[in-house]
């Protein structure tokens, strides 16, 4: 990207994605090319960090320096990148760093006077530290996601609250018309903090409920066939999710995030269906 005084900058966030997107890749299948362009990205986000986990989201490349600025989501996309390379490549600095990444988003980072009571979006935080079980997870992620995920249930709208069809979504008051795309994110992300309570050997009350309700959105709102009927192609649009009931415009993460939840839910639904042994 471009500062306005044109001063060439490139952030994190951006080589967080394609790092998780091509450790993905490689998790079906070895290519030295996507091997290389992984430990790129990896070294890059490791330098990128400081010393007490977080990172400096931005870098000069004309000044040849980090620019230690702090935007949402890039931490924990960075921390999920490092994951996902670690699992594919076995690099333990990349684990190293993720698990400091993680140490600091869901302790240090968010303690301040009322910090208990009011929270940012963390789904990417929450996603990073589901893929941590077994690896990097901790009892401080696993409070910290609970207790996100505990105050999302009071923002959840459930039947009747709003004159829209938005129950299972999030918002505060029953006027503004709720967005799809944090039902898609937050589902997402809640469901990784099921797997990280199972993995510790817990279920936290309600929250398989939550899931559920926010998926009963999305499925209702998705162009399945919907209003597909509106477009020039109706069949390019059929799948499709929209930002919200006011607004048919559709981007890669909406579908990202709606439909990860789904595959993910459904997969935790398939596993439990299974005999024991």
């Amino acid at each position: 990207c471009a500062t306005l005084d044109g001063t060439a900058r490139v952030d994190i966030g951006s080589t967080a994605l394609a790092t998780s997107a091509a450790a993905e890749y490689l998790a079906g299948g070895d290519d030295e090319a996507v091997r290389a362009l992984v430990r790129g990205y990896t070294a890059f986000l490791r330098s990128q960090q400081r010393a007490d986990g977080e990172f400096m989201h931005e870098y000069d490349v004309a000044r040849a320096r980090p620019v230690d600025v702090q935007y949402l989501y890039y931490s924990g996309e960075a921390a999920l990148g490092l994951l996902r390379a670690y699992q594919v490549l076995g690099d333990r600095r990349d684990l190293d760093a993720a698990r400091r990444a993680l140490a600091h988003l869901t302790g240090r980072s968010w303690n301040f006077f009322g910090s208990r009571y009011y929270y940012g979006e963390e789904h990417w935080t929450c996603i990073a530290a589901g893929h941590a079980r077994g690896l990097a997870d901790t009892r401080e992620a696993l409070d910290f996601c609970r207790r996100w995920a505990d105050w999302n249930l009071r923002l959840q709208y459930r039947e009747g609250e709003t004159p829209w069809r938005s129950t299972g979504t999030y918002g505060v008051g029953p006027i503004l018309v709720p967005m799809l795309t944090p039902t898609g994110s937050r589902t997402e992300a809640f469901v990784s903090t099921w797997e990280l309570a199972r993995h510790h050997g817990t279920e936290i009350p309600g929250l398989r409920a939550q899931i559920e309700r926010g998926l009963a959105a999305i499925m209702r709102h998705q162009w399945t066939p919907g209003p597909a009927f509106l477009f020039a192609d109706p069949l390019g649009a059929d799948g499709g999710m929209p930002m919200g009931a006011a607004s048919l415009t559709v981007r890669d993460d909406y579908v990202q995030h709606t439909g990860a939840a789904m595959i993910r839910w459904a997969d935790v639904r398939r596993r439990e269906r299974l005999p024991s042994r």
